[in-house]
């Protein structure tokens, strides 16, 4: 199982639905899939590769299950 990082790439002026970034959602798809989900933000749907870029690793192997992907606010107001 590989992990997504998510880190903003905008300063959203309202907060972003990452409801549908669930591991259970994200299972199976590419990462152009990944790129094309639709992700709210206010009255506006944003593609999630316009809210960040994404990078998936591969996690070293471990007992405990993966945590949900994560968001760092990095982007520059």
């Amino acid at each position: 199982m590989s992990a997504l990082t998510f880190t903003l790439k905008i300063a959203p002026q309202q907060r972003v639905d990452v409801a549908p970034l669930t591991p259970d959602n994200l299972a199976g798809k590419s990462a152009a899939d990944i790129a094309a989900l639709a992700l709210q933000c206010g009255n506006r749907t944003l593609r999630a590769d316009e809210v960040s870029p994404s990078k998936a690793t591969t996690p070293a192997k471990s007992a405990s299950p993966s945590p949900a992907p994560s968001w760092t606010t990095s982007a520059k107001a």
